[in-house]
């Protein structure tokens, strides 16, 4: 059992736990409402847990470098969707023909009117984004939204019994100590 300088918040530290897979399981699913999900990786990638410093307790989460092009959006070249916080990029052509290869993706006849090749279509929709941006899609700020309405009447009451089975525990120990100082008295 971990210890805290002063108290135990064992309570508290149950309830972070059970945060952190809420968490986990809210983002995901925020993704996949927002069709931000074709391959799984980034949903895949969250894992959340309980981090305890010193005297800070913190529900963290790790995830795949390009969740903040997903969060934020990014400008375009030529045009930029509303809210998009990145500056215009070109994505790596490799990722994008990662995600061509999983998301059901119906290319159309080029100008000379064949199909564009996996990497043809890849390089064709990476230049795309950087002509045209992508729009936000703040599943992570709706994650925890949710997250804090949800639980911070729990957090509340967790660490209030943790307080209140300290303070018990101390009262318990002050007045054993009294009672033995009377009686050596």
């Amino acid at each position: 059992m971990e210890t805290d300088s002063l108290i135990r918040l064992n309570n508290l530290r149950q309830v972070l736990l059970e945060i952190a897979k809420d968490a986990q399981e809210t983002y995901r699913y925020q993704l996949s409402i927002g069709g931000k999900n074709a391959s799984h990786k980034l949903a895949d990638s969250a894992k959340c847990y309980v981090e305890h410093t010193g005297t800070l307790y913190e529900v963290k989460i790790d995830l795949l470098e390009y969740w903040k092009y997903v969060e934020g959006g990014a400008q375009g070249t030529d045009s930029s969707p509303a809210g998009a916080v990145f500056p215009s990029h070109f994505p790596p052509p490799w990722a994008i023909e990662k995600w061509v290869n999983v998301k059901p993706v119906i290319p159309r006849p080029m100008d000379n009117g064949n199909l564009p090749s996996p990497k043809q279509l890849s390089y064709m929709i990476a230049h795309s984004i950087e002509k045209r941006g992508i729009p936000p899609h703040p599943a992570l700020q709706a994650t925890i939204d949710e997250i804090a309405a949800k639980w911070n009447a729990q957090i509340e009451e967790a660490f209030a019994k943790d307080v209140q089975g300290w303070l018990s525990d101390t009262i318990t120990i002050l007045a054993g100590s009294a009672e033995v100082a009377a009686f050596e008295g």
